[in-house]
């Protein structure tokens, strides 16, 4: 069992948040990090999200069925499913199946060098591949005792830069389910716009290969005029989508997660700050969360993702002002320890739990932020009818590569 001065055995787990179950489990109020042995684990049984990690279905009260919806279907961007039990349109249950993207990526990581493993750890989801990177070089620079200003710097610009592509790519597919098409126009050139200006600065679309432990290069920070124009284009289209009757009525009440809902299903990310939780891993740095809804639904949960955006961008603006290196190298020397990590990734919170011993990986385990809201989308979508799934889906900002690895 690791064993860290911040993180204390969980005597209680009230007011805590399931965040992750390795061999153990992580728990966190966003202001403390505690961690539960195993021989705890009935503290935190009765939570529905302990059965959707530990893939106890039965548990869950999933009846057999029915519809089974994937891995290959419209609709579906990735390789994953969901099995649907309905009596006609209203949807009555949905279990989603995780499995088909899995890719052993953790067991491959496992005797890798510390410093080769990053390229590997970076393509477990490629669209949040600095999360990832970032959530892993965290984690050793952590055994090393190392730590610095200028690297967590670049790699949050790298990190917020991700976050936006994302947000808007999401309100994108919202907006092609409502079949806004000047907006989906528009909101797709922008998404465009914002890999071309990661490209110039990191040197790939997707940011691959920009961070390493102690490490980071930047190719140019040239950018400023490019993401104040992106914001410019985009604040201009939220006002567009907020006065569009036909984008709000179908996110006004669909997929609807209550405050109490949220913290039974411990939903984390844009789906837990759009239910009125302050959830956020960049609190744990002493960030607050830019925007907390109420409402609960697709479209709170689209209002937290225009500010993010905005957010995301500003704060990009801000750190390019502070950097001026194009590149960052200091010798990071690890033998053996273990250390877990926290990102807040697009849809949520990322937590990694690294082992090395002899400056090779012997354990890597990660429970991405969809791994999560899958099960907060599955309850969501109760009670819809099948024409509200997509607007219930997209909302979420998922992914299958995220979930299961």
């Amino acid at each position: 069992m690791i064993a860290f001065t911040e993180f204390d055995e969980a005597k209680s787990v009230e007011g805590y948040s399931l965040s992750a179950v390795f061999d153990f489990a992580v728990l966190t109020n966003y202001t403390k990090v505690k961690i539960l042995p195993p021989e705890k684990f009935e503290l935190i049984e009765n939570r529905p999200l302990y059965a959707f990690l530990t893939g106890n279905l039965e548990r869950m009260n999933c009846k057999a069925f029915r519809l089974h919806y994937g891995p290959v279907s419209s609709g579906i961007w990735e390789a994953g499913a969901f099995e649907v039990l309905s009596y006609g349109e209203r949807i009555l249950e949905v279990v989603p199946l995780l499995r088909y993207k899995n890719r052993g990526m953790e067991k491959r990581v496992e005797g890798m060098d510390v410093e080769k493993a990053t390229c590997l750890v970076e393509k477990f989801c490629g669209t949040f591949s600095s999360s990832y990177s970032t959530a892993y070089c965290i984690a050793v620079e952590k055994i090393a005792g190392f730590e610095s200003e200028k690297l967590d710097l670049a790699r949050t610009l790298a990190v917020e830069l991700e976050r936006a592509y994302n947000h808007i790519h999401t309100i994108y597919r919202l907006a092609l389910a409502a079949s806004q098409k000047v907006a989906v126009s528009h909101l797709s050139a922008l998404e465009e716009e914002l890999l071309r200006i990661n490209y110039k600065i990191f040197g790939h679309r997707y940011i691959f290969g920009f961070s390493r432990p102690g490490y980071v290069k930047l190719k140019s920070v040239d950018v400023k005029s490019r993401i104040k124009n992106v914001l410019k284009e985009f604040d201009e289209l939220v006002e567009e989508l907020s006065v569009s009757k036909i984008f709000i009525d179908r996110l006004h009440g669909t997929a609807k997660i209550s405050r109490s809902e949220a913290v039974k299903l411990d939903t984390i990310g844009v789906a837990a700050r759009a239910s009125g939780l302050k959830r956020d891993a960049r609190m744990l740095r002493r960030f607050e969360p830019i925007k907390i809804v109420e409402d609960g639904d697709s479209l709170a949960r689209t209002v937290v993702r225009f500010e993010e955006v905005k957010n995301s961008l500003r704060t990009a603006l801000e750190i390019i002002d502070s950097l001026s290196l194009k590149e960052i190298s200091n010798e990071v020397k690890v033998k053996s320890g273990e250390a877990i990590s926290f990102v807040e990734s697009p849809p949520g919170d990322l937590v990694l739990y690294l082992k090395i011993k002899d400056g090779r990986v012997e354990k890597l385990r990660v429970r991405g932020a969809s791994e999560v809201n899958f099960l907060s989308f599955a309850k969501s979508v109760v009670g819809n009818i099948f024409t509200d799934y997509p607007f219930a889906l997209e909302s979420f900002g998922l992914s299958f590569a995220d979930a299961s690895r």
